[in-house]
């Protein structure tokens, strides 16, 4: 091979990895400052539009003319906002781009209402992915129903530290899911609300937290239909923690014994917890709600659901 194919091919591998590089351009909360305030309050949404990246700003567009071409050819489109808003499957009070680019909505929170199925399936044909510190999907008018697939496509990068800080879903799958599939995407967050109809916790669930070890410090669950058996299973999992979760509560999808409230207590009681708080249940129960705070522990126990949504 001549010299000057060797310089030429030397030269298009470069060139190709310098393209594979734009297009996997690193991104944090941080790169822009001064992220607009959102708002949500008694429903009313205030927020200003994402603001759009430049990607001369890039600090590797600096390092030289073609890294500046390069980056500005290739690297995605990037929007920045303290709300990224998906209403009815339309992105609020941003134009995405038309060039052929992945588009990536960046924000404090995204929020999705009345998603129906097909619709973040949109997205991710369009390679439109959206990234924060919190995920909420929420009915309002006419519900949220998803898809496995369209919740995965959301969630799957949580392990690099997406939508770590909170996560909120109150939708309904279309098809039964079982508990132990949805938990790995879940399990790294610090607050979890997971309100959402067709799970199915299933026997295993103790097991299944075992197995993936991390739990959110905060979390409640609804629908949750496991045996008394297995509810202290879990318990006993949870007290053998050295690290616990502070807060959890359970909304059972069946009626629980008043015996079953008195054997959790007993059991956070049995592992050097002093007495707190606690909310004997008077009759059977549904809700359980346990708080953890300084080697003092509060258990309350509800015979009606509680509804946070």
């Amino acid at each position: 091979m001549s010299s000057v194919s060797t310089d030429s091919a030397l030269q298009r591998f470069t060139y190709d990895w310098l393209v594979r590089f734009a297009e996997l351009h690193p991104m944090k909360l941080t790169d822009i400052k001064d992220i607009e305030k959102f708002y949500d309050i008694d429903g009313r949404i205030e927020t200003h539009p994402l603001k759009p990246y430049n990607p001369n700003h890039s600090k590797y567009a600096a390092i030289s003319p073609l890294f500046t071409t390069v980056i500005g050819r290739y690297m995605p489109s990037l929007f920045y906002g303290g709300l990224v808003y998906v209403k009815n499957g339309t992105i609020q009070k941003c134009s995405l781009s038309t060039v052929n680019k992945c588009n990536i909505m960046i924000g404090s929170l995204v929020k999705f209402t009345d998603a129906l199925p097909g619709m973040i399936t949109w997205f991710k044909n369009n390679r439109v992915f959206f990234y924060g510190e919190s995920l909420l999907i929420m009915k309002k008018t006419v519900g949220s129903n998803i898809t496995f697939d369209e919740l995965k496509y959301l969630l799957k990068c949580c392990k690099f530290g997406n939508f770590n800080k909170n996560i909120e879903l109150y939708a309904t799958l279309t098809v039964p899911l079982l508990f132990s599939e949805l938990w790995p995407h879940l399990k790294r967050c610090e607050v979890l609300r997971l309100y959402i109809d067709n799970v199915v916790y299933g026997e295993n669930m103790a097991q299944v937290l075992r197995k993936n070890r991390s739990i959110p410090r905060d979390m409640r669950l609804d629908g949750v239909d496991v045996s008394d058996n297995v509810l202290l299973e879990i318990i006993d999992y949870f007290v053998s923690l050295p690290v616990r979760p502070t807060a959890y509560e359970f909304n059972f999808r069946h009626q629980k014994p008043v015996s079953l409230g008195e054997a959790i207590y007993d059991k956070y009681v049995s592992v050097g917890h002093s007495k707190e708080f606690y909310v004997a249940a008077a009759r059977p129960f549904q809700t359980m709600a346990v708080r953890e705070f300084h080697r003092k522990v509060q258990c309350s126990f509800f015979n009606e659901l509680v509804w946070y949504a």
